[in-house]
């Protein structure tokens, strides 16, 4: 699954509100910490606008989305190898 389809599914889900986040103080202050860059084959990555700022809350929350995505998906990695251990 291309991370841009799921960008633009995570942006239309935001919208409609079926992904909220109530406002919640540390997750606005990630938001604002984030900028998005996009290489040259549509490539998106979510970055920091400055080195020591903090976008881990919306990194988590994308990951948890690509998830949910590819499981609705059938791509769901652990059906097919089953989980690793480390």
């Amino acid at each position: 699954m291309r991370t841009v389809f799921v960008r633009g599914k995570y942006e239309t889900y935001v919208a409609s509100k079926r992904i909220i986040h109530d406002n919640n103080p540390v997750m606005n202050w990630a938001i604002s910490n984030m900028v998005i860059d996009i290489d040259a084959a549509g490539n998106v990555k979510p970055n920091k606008k400055k080195v020591p700022n903090k976008i881990d809350p919306v990194v988590a929350s994308l990951t948890g989305f690509f998830t949910y995505m590819s499981d609705l998906q059938g791509q769901n990695i652990y059906q097919s190898r089953g989980a690793m251990v480390i």
